[in-house]
């Protein structure tokens, strides 16, 4: 069988004089990783590909195989390295190559020099699967490669005698080619999640891709279900792609479990993070306990985000760093929001000391939020944070079955990194008696809960705030007016004037609504 001609369309390129064992000893090194160049993906598979290693990609067509062999392709020969990428097209790779110009990653100066595209299938069609450990090694020996992408692998058991053929003639192909110093990445086709083929079984890593629907949503994920050698993270993943390519987004829970992170600190209690709100600091002995998770809960319009910012608003004054991430208002709608009740956020956020984290909901994935989150923290190292609000993050998650994990290793995380959370947490309740509280996991893990409703007084509406628990702390238990105005926030007295209200208010029916 003869080396196969480049990209379809050089006449047949002969093969050097190379002796194997040459190529050997240059090639001859130890087990590292080849980095992917692909966002995220490197962190799953805990470092990269093992250097002369054979993985398998796979999944059915449009989950973005070729995509992401051709970016850690192009990634690859940009470094410097040589790149050799089979296929079993009987067609032109000029179609496959134009379907990437789009693409950042793309750098049509790298193909013919750096990356060498062959198809087999002439080759393969006309002899049988019996030549391809020869040509596949002829070619790497020419071209001196130390990465082979073999894309349509699954092609092959249409042209194999046996099952024991296809086997045989894999395993060689690993053989040869590890010795020879490649990585391969086999290219594979399947529908379903991968099964005892030869394909799978000769490999040393499988990473399957899927496409699927959540309800109205389109939603793209990987899983890493074989890693020899290597503490990939578990589970699955989700992805984007983007004009740059495939961008991973590591589940949250099993990246951090991966990460090296100290234990959490206890509650600090030698110095309290103060509202700056006259009547809610005295409420809670003076301010929140540090390295804390605290809700601020209640109907829409009842002061939950304008708390909020007061509080990262008197954190900054005492030269803190702060961050606030929202879903809901960009930088200069809260600063409009904070100068109408009597603060102002915008020398802050000018001077960098309070940072904002203003994402929109819209198609994002979960993981994608909490990666921005933690970057953002690494880099400003906050000691306060406003979440507002928890319910958009919820609303990220698919499937919401994982939210309990997630939110336990985000909250470990912040406690780690000596941040004093405040989140948001919305119900539909507006005016009542009842408290409806969300069965969403960070309130089963928070330190404090801060209720704030609208009561119906002799036919008046007033704010309200009570404190439905406080840990490792006392508090005020009585249920206060909570009065908003252009002078700023503040607590008022207890509703002890109103028969009504201390009976609706400080003995509420307490019940759990599914979310």
């Amino acid at each position: 069988m003869e080396v196969p001609d480049k990209l379809g369309l050089n006449p047949t390129a002969q093969t050097q004089n190379s002796t194997p064992n040459r190529i050997i000893i240059e090639n001859k090194a130890v087990r590292t990783h080849l980095t992917s160049g692909v966002p995220g993906l490197d962190k799953i598979l805990a470092g990269g590909f093992l250097n002369r290693a054979t993985y398998v990609i796979a999944g059915a067509s449009g989950t973005g195989k070729t995509v992401l062999t051709q970016q850690i392709a192009f990634n690859h020969a940009r470094q410097g390295h040589k790149v050799l990428y089979l296929t079993f097209l009987s067609e032109s790779h000029e179609k496959m190559l134009s379907n990437l110009t789009d693409f950042s990653f793309f750098d049509r100066s790298l193909v013919g020099n750096s990356i060498n595209y062959f198809s087999l299938y002439h080759e393969i069609s006309t002899d049988g699967i019996g030549g391809l450990v020869t040509v596949a090694r002829e070619t790497v020996l020419k071209y001196r490669a130390n990465l082979v992408v073999v894309d349509g692998i699954s092609a092959l058991r249409d042209f194999a005698g046996s099952r024991r053929e296809l086997r045989k003639e894999l395993f060689d192909l690993n053989a040869q080619l590890s010795t020879l110093g490649c990585t391969v990445l086999l290219v594979v086709d399947d529908k379903l999640p991968p099964s005892d083929t030869p394909e799978y079984g000769t490999a040393d890593g499988i990473i399957w891709l899927r496409n699927e629907y959540y309800g109205r949503r389109h939603v793209r994920s990987l899983e890493v279900l074989k890693a020899r050698g290597a503490a990939a993270a578990n589970g699955s993943h989700y992805f984007d792609i983007k004009p740059e390519g495939l961008v991973v987004y590591p589940r949250t829970e099993a990246a951090l479990s991966y990460q090296e992170l100290e234990a959490p600190p206890s509650p600090d209690t030698s110095h309290r993070r103060a509202f700056g709100i006259p009547g809610l600091d005295e409420m809670v002995g003076g301010g929140l306990l540090g390295h804390t998770l605290n809700l601020m809960m209640g109907a829409p319009g009842n002061g939950k985000t304008l708390t909020g910012l007061r509080f990262l608003y008197e954190g900054a004054r005492q030269n803190e760093k702060t961050m606030v991430l929202t879903f809901q208002q960009p930088p200069e709608h809260l600063k409009l929001a904070s100068r109408s009740v009597g603060f102002d956020l915008s020398p802050y956020i000018d001077n960098g000391s309070m940072q904002v984290l203003w994402l929109l909901p819209l198609k994002r994935h979960l993981d994608e939020v909490a990666q921005q989150l933690i970057q953002a923290i690494e880099t400003h190292q906050p000691t306060r944070l406003l979440i507002d609000t928890f319910d958009n993050m919820d609303d990220l998650s698919l499937p919401k079955e994982r939210l309990g994990e997630f939110w336990v290793a985000l909250i470990n995380y912040l406690r780690t990194k000596r941040i004093t959370t405040l989140g948001t947490l919305e119900f539909t309740q507006v005016i009542g008696s009842t408290i409806e509280i969300p069965d969403s996991p960070v309130v089963m893990l928070s330190d404090s809960i801060f209720f704030l409703r609208t009561l119906e007084i002799e036919g008046q509406l007033r704010r309200a705030i009570s404190i439905i628990k406080l840990r490792d702390s006392g508090y005020d238990s009585r249920v206060r007016e909570y009065i908003i105005s252009s002078e700023g926030l503040r607590v008022g007295e207890p509703f002890t004037d109103q028969r009504r209200a201390l009976r609706d208010s400080t003995n509420p029916q307490t019940r759990s609504r599914k979310r």
